[in-house]
């Protein structure tokens, strides 16, 4: 199995995860800003509902 031949092999499960670790941060500081996605703040919306009669509204906040 592969998981037994990386316990087996402690320095070598520690070489392949330093490697990955690397490349992600090289991959991090490479990336231009144009690529990141952009995050919208959230949204709240204000919903009323009607509890007892016209005058009196309970407001609901959604958050999206």
């Amino acid at each position: 199995m592969l998981s037994s031949f990386f316990i087996n092999r402690p320095k070598f499960a520690i070489v392949i995860a330093v490697l990955i670790t690397l490349s992600g941060l090289i991959a991090l500081v490479t990336l231009p800003i144009a690529e990141y996605p952009e995050i919208a703040p959230p949204q709240v919306k204000r919903n009323l509902l009607p509890l007892e009669g016209c005058c009196t509204y309970r407001a609901w906040l959604t958050v999206f």
